[in-house]
């Protein structure tokens, strides 16, 4: 009797080794939950909602959450069912984060826990007076045609309107971020830009609301390539008495604008064209004609701009021929074979030879 009692013993003690073993097996159906992003957040309260898979029908679930602003904060702990849980009692403006676990019974009717699901963070609404605007504004990577705008953020997980602009005009430029930073692009080489930064603490229309903008922080792109030149080496091609064709060296600009007036004029007329060339007509013959030209330069950031006016070019239209030729005509058994004619005074007169 004694001998199998110690047997028995014995066995039992083997089998209880096996217990832990057997228990994590069986915690393999009691898979974590899914946190999902926190819904109807105000300023003292949000929904926190969470996904249950696996085959337990066990729904009990032990919820934790703490604030992120304090650090070392401790979590609380609350018993919970369902797939969501309203937290009440929050802080106005302050960031939370929150995980969830589920309670499941193995095959022994033991109560195990799950893992901890991911973490979700949420931050509740400011009061009416507590929506701060961003600090520490830096830019740095400025290059010719790009910048890297940062600053510290003054809530956890808000958006931000910033706007920029060339310095001194009147256009700003507005876009909505959800980081603390933002790279400009395309922007024109040495030029002075400003910018500034706002918090969004609501969407909610029609409770929209926002900080003050920042102080305007201020910074200059290098120089680079993105100029617009003059043309050069001005000439003219087919000029007739009311025409002639006008031609530039090329400057690789997008179009080109010309201008040109009869030297006594005061008015300029002006073309524009596609190429390195520019065919007038209409002209006066035997007149005097100055004309320049200029780039017309698409930058970046799809600006259009202007170079300065190329140096003044002249070109005289060719002289009106009013001298009739003859038209076979004949005196006697003579044929006129041409005319010769003189202007004198604002009169043409013709002789006619034979």
């Amino acid at each position: 009797m004694k001998k199998a009692l110690q047997s028995f013993i014995k066995i039992t003690l083997i089998l209880m080794s096996f217990l832990p073993f057997y228990n994590a097996i069986a915690q393999t159906n009691c898979i974590a939950p899914v946190a999902n992003p926190a819904t109807n957040i105000t300023t003292n309260s949000a929904t926190l909602h969470w996904t249950i898979s696996g085959t337990s029908t066990n729904t009990n679930i032990l919820l934790r959450y703490r604030t992120l602003s304090i650090a070392g904060s401790p979590w609380v702990n609350i018993t919970t069912g369902g797939v969501s849980y309203n937290l009440m009692n929050l802080t106005p403006a302050t960031a939370y984060e929150y995980q969830v676990a589920r309670y499941c019974v193995n095959p022994n009717g033991v109560a195990v826990l799950s893992p901890y699901s991911n973490t979700i963070v949420f931050t509740t609404l400011p009061t009416s007076t507590t929506c701060p605007t961003p600090t520490g504004l830096t830019t740095t990577n400025i290059t010719s045609t790009s910048a890297l705008l940062s600053w510290q953020p003054a809530l956890v997980n808000y958006s931000y309107n910033v706007r920029y602009r060339i310095a001194n005009t009147a256009t700003w430029i507005m876009v909505t971020v959800s980081n603390t930073s933002f790279p400009l692009s395309n922007l024109l080489s040495s030029t002075m830009y400003e910018w500034q930064v706002r918090t969004i603490c609501s969407n909610s229309t029609p409770n929209t609301s926002t900080s003050p903008y920042s102080p305007s922080m201020f910074f200059t792109t290098l120089a680079g390539t993105s100029t617009c030149n003059a043309p050069t080496n001005l000439t003219e091609s087919n000029v007739t008495n009311t025409s002639a064709t006008l031609n530039w060296n090329s400057t690789g600009a997008a179009s080109y604008r010309i201008r040109y007036k009869l030297n006594t004029a005061s008015t300029w007329t002006y073309k524009s064209s596609t190429t390195n060339s520019k065919a007038l007509s209409g002209l006066i013959s035997g007149s005097n004609y100055t004309w320049q030209v200029r780039s017309v330069c698409t930058l970046p950031g799809n600006i259009s701009t202007n170079s300065p006016w190329s140096v003044s070019r002249t070109f005289t239209t060719l002289a009106q021929s009013n001298c009739p030729a003859p038209q076979a005509l004949t005196v006697g058994e003579h044929y006129i074979h041409r005319s010769v004619c003189n202007m004198e005074s604002g009169f043409i007169s013709c002789q006619l030879s034979v």
